[in-house]
């Protein structure tokens, strides 16, 4: 991937080029957008109750 591998600037010091020790964490960010969480949950379980009620329905 072309974002872990970044250029360092060459004023960098040379203690910060070391590469930590384990895995690397990912280093992006997402953001959750709360104030549409209540009204995706209600979409999703009125999503799930109709594919089970159309599963239920499909059965003899």
């Amino acid at each position: 991937m072309a974002s872990t591998k970044l250029a360092k600037p060459a004023s960098a010091p040379a203690n910060e080029a070391a590469e930590p020790e384990g895995d690397p964490l990912p280093e992006t960010l997402v953001r959750i957008p709360t104030e549409h969480a209540p009204t995706l949950h209600a979409q999703t379980e009125n999503m799930e109750a109709a594919a089970a009620e159309d599963a239920s329905m499909a059965s003899p």
